[in-house]
């Protein structure tokens, strides 16, 4: 009929046209990787006032509605990526693994800048959203060496710990300012503690007091010092008749 003729060469005629604009499309895309040397269009990249950002969004979309010639031109593209959320965060991971490489470790400081990318900027942002991140995404960063998902309650018990280590040493918790003991700040560490005792919760106020001749008070722990000064005088001679110029 003549019904069934027209909506036959109608939909002939949409076909043809929809093919045309998307091979044209493409070849937008195709001039866009040549200038830049990548696929990667922000979404609101235009060329000739034609939204081809958009475009390449549409078809990341819609991948199961397009054939496989189609999808294979896009994966010939160099940079084309059909998740680019995906693909950013891989990236990232890839500067994450260098800086590892580089340095031996993965506690990478909050305001770290490394081959010009926001490395601590993203690596906080993981720690922030772990209950967001993937089981995969998860056993990436936990399988970097010494990788803490709260660096600084990890601080915290590598300080404590090297505090421990200190006191089976010398007997007392009374370090000298800036003492590196073991590689370790622990001077800086104790110093610290004092300063910040308000902010610290209960339960490591407590584990502090518990520990021999631990002291918030920076005048107190110089009293004590010389306290166990006086003790070792004794122990050695006997007396405290101490001369004024002893040291």
């Amino acid at each position: 009929s003549v019904d069934a003729s027209f909506s036959n060469s109608l939909k002939t005629y949409l076909v043809e046209q929809v093919t045309e604009s998307w091979q044209y499309m493409y070849g937008l895309l195709l001039g866009y990787v040549e200038k830049h040397g990548n696929s990667r269009v922000p979404f609101e990249f235009n060329i000739k006032n034609i939204r081809i950002g958009r475009w390449v969004s549409r078809q990341r979309l819609g991948k199961n509605s397009l054939s496989i010639d189609k999808i294979n031109l896009f994966d010939l593209l160099p940079g084309w990526t059909w998740n680019i959320l995906e693909d950013q965060w891989n990236k990232s991971f890839e500067y994450l693994k260098k800086f590892v490489q580089l340095k031996g470790h993965s506690r990478v400081n909050a305001r770290e800048i490394f081959e010009k990318f926001e490395l601590g900027s993203w690596v906080s942002q993981q720690r922030k959203e772990r209950k967001k991140l993937s089981l995969k995404r998860i056993q990436l960063l936990e399988n970097l060496p010494e990788w803490s998902w709260s660096p600084l309650e990890k601080q915290w018990l590598v300080g404590l710990d090297c505090l421990k280590m200190y006191i089976a040493e010398y007997g007392h918790t009374l370090v000298p300012k800036g003492l590196n003991y073991n590689s370790f700040n622990l001077g800086g560490w104790v110093r610290n503690k004092r300063r910040n005792k308000e902010k610290l919760d209960l339960e490591k106020i407590k584990t502090l007091e518990s520990l021999p001749s631990w002291s918030w008070s920076i005048t107190e722990d110089q009293w004590g010092r010389g306290f166990e000064c006086l003790k070792k005088y004794v122990k050695k001679n006997g007396h405290t008749r101490v001369p004024r110029n002893n040291r």
